[in-house]
């Protein structure tokens, strides 16, 4: 069984719900939400565990360097494994285009959490990392986001 940890500095409440919107309770995988401040503890004697993690948070890559396991990461720079350009936070939908693996995918949410900022991007990132990396399709994950 896959194992993934999501670090993240806050929003632990909300990304638990997206993992509940996408996974079912009988998927077989265990998903991890930690704050940063914890990862070395959840990671030890931990074999098969993915990390994802946002690589726009200079403090979550001061200590993500330092750990030994598998890494996928996110985020608006150019060196992430899932790269966001083209944002659009509105008070009703959030729209952006995700870059992976040589591919571009247009994503068009709902923001229910009416925030106006880049986190619920975030939170909407780690989910759709955790997706992917269990071999959802990204379409098939932003639609479950939508509830």
């Amino acid at each position: 069984m896959i194992k993934i940890v999501i670090v993240n500095n806050f929003q632990e409440n909300r990304i638990n719900q997206l993992i509940q919107r996408v996974f079912s309770k009988n998927f077989p995988t265990e998903i991890l939400v930690t704050h940063i401040n914890n990862l070395k503890n959840v990671i030890l004697g931990n074999n098969n565990l993915y990390v994802i993690y946002n690589s726009d948070d200079d403090s979550i890559n001061k200590i993500i360097k330092e750990i030994d396991c598998q890494k996928i990461d996110f985020g608006f720079n150019d060196e992430a494994d899932f790269k966001v350009s083209d944002a659009n936070i509105t008070n009703d939908a959030i729209n952006f285009k995700l870059n992976f693996k040589g591919n571009s995918v247009p994503i068009w949410l709902k923001n229910d959490s009416h925030t106006n900022n880049a986190d619920e991007i975030y939170n909407f990132l780690s989910i759709i990392c955790a997706g992917n990396l269990l071999g959802l399709n990204i379409i098939e994950i932003s639609e479950s986001l939508n509830g």
